[in-house]
């Protein structure tokens, strides 16, 4: 390790993530990405830190998290979500992951903030698990073909009417309905101002639809999507019921096919919560082999050296979608 020096990132370093990025996932983003992500996140300036080569003055290895907020039985807690994960292919199996991870870990435990979670896929996550992390639950591509949309979503309501481009403004009430069912769950902050941070990714163009009950006029659901790859890929939802989805989607699907040509409707959550059992019930299938179409998965895990607040170790204690990911 003599090879290099540990440094705090700081905004004036974001530029040199960008050739790293583009080495270890072949991400072309620019500067802007980084000031969204690490800068502009209204739970607080990134936690990270980089280790420099001192032969080359390149950023060899990046670990750090952004912060996020939670709420559990009236408390709010500051949670740390690991992210960007990665090391120059020119660096690595030289113990820079660790290395970091040690510094990052030591320097949030002295400051008694040393909860972290992350989203690890099956390279990444046997890491976090040797430095003692613990894996708590997998986290999947749910999806639904066009051909059931076409043979099970064939009744259309005369009760409901659909919006295709409505602003974030419009379903402000609706952004915490899910989480009135789900009791004895940690909770993310879904305040109008951490939800339009989110909207901001410059990765995606979203966009949200939403029903109308025609005899009120009043939105009653919604979904905030983006185009991906010829999928309408779901970033978040609230349906009031299995009928005013059914009727949401399959006029989604109608719109943007319209126009697209497009394979399928995807959504990203935890295995058996709220939003995977919602999406079963509308048919929506996962595909639980290891190899084919969608079949990759997350691991969600969690620094299993906090303290206290054992209960947050538990599965059913979380409630994951695509909207508690750190760049979806």
């Amino acid at each position: 390790m003599e090879n290099y020096s540990i440094h705090k990132l700081e905004k004036e370093n974001f530029e040199q993530l960008v050739p790293l990025m583009k080495d270890c996932f072949g991400m072309n983003v620019d500067v802007n990405y980084f000031k969204w992500k690490y800068f502009d996140n209204p739970s607080g300036f990134v936690e990270g830190y980089y280790a420099k080569c001192l032969f080359s003055g390149e950023i060899a290895a990046y670990y750090g998290g952004i912060p996020q907020t939670f709420f559990y039985k009236k408390k709010t807690y500051k949670v740390i979500q690991s992210c960007d994960t990665m090391t120059h292919s020119k660096h690595r199996r030289k113990g820079l992951f660790e290395m970091l991870t040690k510094h990052c870990d030591s320097e949030l435990e002295k400051r008694n903030e040393l909860f972290v979670i992350g989203f690890g896929g099956s390279k990444t996550a046997p890491g976090y698990i040797k430095y003692g992390w613990k894996l708590l639950f997998e986290v999947r591509n749910y999806f639904i073909l066009p051909i059931q949309i076409k043979l099970f979503y064939t009744h259309y309501s005369n009760q409901f009417d659909v919006n295709f481009d409505l602003a974030l403004e419009a379903i402000q009430h609706l952004l915490s309905k899910n989480d009135d069912h789900v009791n004895d769950v940690i909770l993310i902050d879904r305040s109008f101002n951490n939800y339009k941070w989110r909207l901001k990714n410059t990765l995606h163009k979203y966009k949200i639809a939403g029903v109308y009950t025609k005899s009120t006029s009043q939105l009653t659901s919604y979904i905030v999507y983006y185009i991906e790859n010829d999928k309408i890929v779901i970033f978040d939802f609230y349906f009031e019921n299995k009928k005013q989805g059914k009727f949401l989607l399959s006029k989604l699907y109608s719109y943007i096919s319209s126009k697209f040509k497009i394979k399928g409707l995807i959504c990203f959550c935890q295995e058996n919560s709220i939003w995977s059992k919602s999406l079963s019930q509308l048919g929506f299938l996962s595909n639980p082999f290891s190899k084919g179409p969608l079949s990759e998965k997350m691991y969600f895990v969690i620094n299993a050296s906090l303290p206290k607040d054992s209960r947050l170790f538990v599965s059913d204690c979380w409630n994951v979608n695509s909207f508690d990911h750190d760049c979806l």
